[in-house]
């Protein structure tokens, strides 16, 4: 399977804007660096904690998808870059200050008197009648619709903000939307379950007009030019159906920006919001041609999400969301703890935090205070991810301590591994084989790190195989901005959006030779 980067004209469908790939598409055949043969290569490019990679990756490969030295290189032919999409527009500049300290908050360190893209934020496939497409959705307030089969193309564009405001948005600048009702619209998370897309984002609502808040919206793409189906606080599944012409008093999913989302495949909903809220939602229907998940039926008017449970806990922003053993919710948050739900009943079972033990165990005396060992991540955890192996389910947490934390369904840590920067975001990928699970982490500062996660003789777990850098190879994400999405696809390929406004896309080829 092969990729293939470049612009091309688009027409929009269903209810996007549609336009080009803008011509924008980095074209990584130029790349080939061969005025010096020394010169065009990959290096190290280890973070600082981190153990040097086990393969460093040759540039030109990377870059071009072939290399003059062919098998006598002596950089790694492992991974080739198909596209960098331009899948953002761009922010006007300002004059505000803001704390470069924190990368994942403020969107890579951009300098804000300057013009600077609105980050990618995330990337969802779609895989319909034999044919993969592409969601991503942007700060800018947008959702886009891409075609890997023909050049990625984008085919839609949509913006969650009113039109009335997006002329507005442009002008507007900086990353803090707080100092002005008018610039919301940004999206978070884009999900694809059941020919549903289902879209998290910050928007406004007529009801509160000078704030924004968090909202979900779902479009059955099946019938694409029906509106979406949104998310209300006030529709649970004890209230009485609206009356013809009555609207919803809170037609918003929370108070504050939807930053996560957790789909199941019979069609609840888990929605995490920045206010630090997870909410629970049942889709239920009237229409017997919707009331089974996936049906290519439109939703008709009597379709919606309907508000189960709400769960408190989080002091700040939720960033992960994952389902174990269809009973339990692990959430995660910039509040440095990992919080464990029954999903039945909405309580909190287990809190995994930094917090040193106060109090001794059952039976036991009190740890000294050097033998005291800080449990769970000392710093924002920014993702989770289930990782099912022969050994059993795991669930793996990110950080921007650095840490990738790896812990069984019991919450007891079993493997932790630094990476020498902020954790963002990470994927579970595969080679184009098959065979050879490989954790991907994207880094704070634009790195993406590549681990093994399964043990094998000559390959402990979590061993560094690789990193991806601009720096070196000289295509994928800006230096020192965040790589704030990953996701996996077919045949070693994998999808990469950042706060550069980027969206790359890359394959594993070659073998690894990890289970020699």
């Amino acid at each position: 399977m092969s990729y293939r980067g470049g612009g091309g004209g688009g027409r929009g469908r269903g209810s996007g804007r549609g336009r080009g790939g803008r011509n924008n598409h980095h074209n990584n055949n130029n790349n080939h660096h061969n005025n010096n043969n020394n010169n065009h290569h990959g290096r190290g490019g280890g973070d600082s904690t981190s153990a040097p990679p086990r393969f460093n990756p040759c540039r030109t490969f990377s870059s071009t998808g072939s290399c003059q030295n062919g098998q006598n290189c002596k950089f790694a032919h492992l991974i080739k870059h198909h596209a960098a999409i331009d899948a953002s527009t761009t922010k006007q500049p300002n004059n505000n200050s803001f704390n470069q300290n924190n990368n994942y908050n403020n969107n890579g360190y951009n300098n804000q008197n300057q013009s600077s893209p609105h980050a990618v934020s995330t990337v969802a496939l779609w895989e319909n009648a034999g044919q993969l497409k592409m969601f991503s959705g942007a700060h800018d307030g947008s959702w886009r619709l891409w075609n890997p089969g023909n050049n990625f193309v984008q085919e839609a564009e949509h913006f969650m903000i009113p039109p009335e405001d997006q002329q507005q948005q442009q002008q507007q600048s900086g990353y803090n939307q707080s100092s002005s009702p008018k610039k919301t619209g940004k999206v978070n998370v884009v999900k694809i379950e059941n020919n549903f897309l289902f879209v998290g984002f910050e928007g406004r609502c007529v009801s509160v007009p000078g704030v924004s808040v968090g909202m979900v919206h779902a479009w059955n793409l099946s019938s694409a030019q029906d509106p979406p189906l949104e998310f209300h606080m006030d529709r649970t599944t004890t209230s009485a159906p609206l009356k013809p012409g009555e609207k919803s008093l809170t037609p918003y999913a929370h108070a504050m920006g939807v930053s996560s989302l957790l789909v199941t495949k019979d069609m609840v909903v888990v929605s995490g919001s920045k206010d630090g809220t997870i909410r629970i939602w049942k889709f239920t229907t009237t229409n017997p041609a919707v009331a089974t998940p996936g049906a290519v039926a439109p939703a008709s008017p009597a379709s919606e999400f309907l508000l189960l449970n709400t769960l408190f806990g989080h002091a700040r922003e939720i960033t992960g969301l994952v389902l174990i053993n269809m009973s339990m919710i692990w959430s995660s948050s910039t509040d440095y703890t990992i919080r464990l739900w029954d999903a039945n009943t909405g309580q909190c079972q287990h809190l995994i935090t930094s917090a040193e033990e106060k109090t001794p165990p059952p039976g036991g005396n009190m740890l000294a205070p050097a033998d005291r060992a800080k449990k769970g991540h000392t710093h924002a955890v920014t993702s989770l991810l289930v990782w099912k192996s022969e050994g059993g389910e795991f669930i793996l947490s990110s950080s921007l301590d650095g840490k990738v934390m790896a812990w069984s369904a019991q919450a007891e840590c079993v493997a932790s591994e630094p990476n020498g920067r902020g954790v963002v975001c990470m994927a579970i990928a595969h080679t184009d084989a098959g065979n050879q699970p490989l954790l991907l982490c994207g880094l704070e500062h634009g790195n993406i790190m590549v681990r093994n996660l399964r043990q094998t003789p000559s390959t402990p777990a979590f061993c560094l195989l690789m990193t991806i850098s601009s720096r070196f190879i000289q295509v994928g994400h800006a230096e020192n901005t965040s790589v704030l999405s990953l996701t996996s696809g077919p045949h070693g390929t994998f999808y990469s959006g950042g706060s550069d406004g980027i969206l790359n896309v890359w394959q594993f080829c070659g073998d690894f030779n990890l289970d020699k």
